[in-house]
């Protein structure tokens, strides 16, 4: 099981679980309806909160679905390191 957090602009970050192939489906219709990709973290109080960039703590398939969403190309063999790179040089 797998979930994705979202969120639309304006609209609190919501999960799709797209471990499935109606998870897929909802997750490429909320993305190519404005959704970004967001990852969910607690912060030092143990509040929850959503960062919109991709970091460290991201796995490199959150990588892959959030640069998807923001269309920007990679390789399929990149590593994470690579990804992350692409991610910090289109974001500053």
């Amino acid at each position: 099981m797998t979930d994705v957090w979202v969120q639309r602009p304006g609209e609190e970050p919501f999960s799709i679980n797209d471990s499935g192939e109606m998870g897929k489906n909802t997750l490429s219709d909320a993305l190519k309806n404005g959704a970004k990709v967001v990852n969910k973290e607690k912060d030092d109080a143990g509040s929850v909160r959503f960062e919109t960039v991709p970091d460290n703590d991201w796995s490199v398939k959150e990588i892959r679905k959030w640069m998807a969403g923001e269309k920007i190309k990679y390789g399929a063999r990149d590593k994470k390191a690579e990804l992350l790179e692409k991610v910090k040089s289109t974001t500053s």
